[in-house]
């Protein structure tokens, strides 16, 4: 990709010394270092290079299960709802600060809230699912406001199965009531 436009960034001074001392620290430029982590964030690709991407993977003899078990796996079986809070007030070195590592994406918060409050996450499923691409983050933050319980299929799926398979993710589970955390502790203490 040729180079052909140019933007100016403001940083506050801080921000500013460590991005310079890291891109130093690996040789580069600046420029390029930001340039990097955009390209790495938003994932900015060539066209050529997705169709090089699907030629590769339609080439590959892929696992794929018999679809009575494909259709039992993506049956949704609980309904969730994604709530977004738009705080423009928020400042970028606040949300770096919270959700980075040396400029690295690296911890999420999850917002465990199903369609309706009071409803409780039971089955083993269900954990699977809600942890389904979290193993590219350092740290998960499981917000249990308003889950009136979890059953032991769903706890120690994440607390016990999930973890033991993701030992470099630490998962902390938050605003708990007695009965989640209960069930939390008990699978946590068989793992």
């Amino acid at each position: 990709m040729g180079l052909s436009k140019k933007t100016t960034i403001l940083f506050p001074h801080e921000l500013h010394a460590r991005l310079v001392r890291l891109a130093r620290q690996r040789g580069t430029s600046l420029g390029e270092l930001v340039r990097a982590a955009c390209e790495k964030q938003y994932g900015l690709v060539s066209e050529e290079d997705r169709l090089e991407a699907l030629r590769r993977l339609s080439g590959s003899a892929l696992p794929v299960a018999d679809p009575a078990t494909m259709n039992e796996e993506s049956t949704p079986t609980t309904e969730e709802l994604l709530e977004l809070d738009h705080q423009p007030e928020r400042r970028l070195e606040e949300i770096f600060s919270e959700y980075t590592d040396e400029f690295e994406f690296s911890r999420t918060r999850i917002m465990i809230r199903l369609f309706e409050i009071g409803v409780r996450f039971v089955s083993r499923s269900e954990g699977k699912r809600l942890m389904r691409g979290l193993e590219r983050f350092r740290e998960v933050v499981l917000d249990f406001s308003g889950v009136e319980g979890a059953g032991q299929g769903f706890a120690d799926e994440v607390f016990r199965v999930w973890a033991h398979d993701h030992p470099q993710v630490t998962l902390v589970p938050v605003h708990m009531n007695d009965s989640v955390r209960f069930m939390v502790e008990r699978a946590r203490a068989s793992g």
